[in-house]
């Protein structure tokens, strides 16, 4: 990616992709000192530890590139999901009412 605040990290297991962590970091000045994030692991390899090590992987080069600022949104329900980022340091700053469409019904984020 050509712009410095933004990253794509993956964690491979013999050749295939078991997760990945991408930094999406603003492009413009006022947004520059943050990036919006977003992780996924695979199914058969969550619960051992890769969201953390990707999280810490990510956490580390923001301090580099001086990002002041991280964000994620998850649906609501997703408890695990939830868990994790409140274990990595995330607070919970509002709710997103009705945000996602999901097999036809809303979701809130």
């Amino acid at each position: 990616m050509a712009q410095h605040t933004s990253i794509i990290l993956v964690c491979e297991e013999n050749e295939e992709l078991i997760g990945y962590i991408g930094a999406f970091g603003g492009t413009v000045k006022r947004t520059s000192h943050y990036a919006y994030l977003v992780l996924g692991v695979s199914e058969k390899h969550r619960g051992k530890g890769i969201a953390s090590h990707l999280f810490e992987a990510l956490f580390n080069w923001a301090k580099e590139k001086q990002l002041t600022r991280l964000e994620l949104t998850v649906i609501k329900e997703n408890t695990a999901a939830v868990h994790l980022y409140k274990k990595m340091g995330f607070n919970i700053e509002g709710e997103k009412k009705q945000s996602l469409m999901i097999d036809g019904k809303p979701v809130d984020e």
